[in-house]
């Protein structure tokens, strides 16, 4: 039970800490390809992504009551 929650503590420390690794990796161009990676993903790999997972469209929020039954 410690292990898997010393394991998921660490999977979210480096979820968040990721782009620090990408930055050391070489510093000007870690950084110039860090953000260039941030401002062409929603451009251009997100559609496919949100096409492939959803392929009848962006799913609806729900409105009103938790279950996503809508009030009339």
């Amino acid at each position: 039970m410690f292990r898997f929650l010393g394991d998921s503590i660490m999977n979210m420390i480096q979820a968040f800490v990721w782009p620090v690794y990408i930055v050391q990796w070489r510093p000007p161009v870690g950084a110039i390809a860090l953000g260039i990676a941030f401002v062409l993903f929603p451009a251009y790999v997100k559609p496919h992504i949100t096409k492939w997972l959803f392929p009848d469209g962006e799913p609806e929020e729900s409105e009103g009551e938790p279950g996503g039954a809508k009030q009339k």
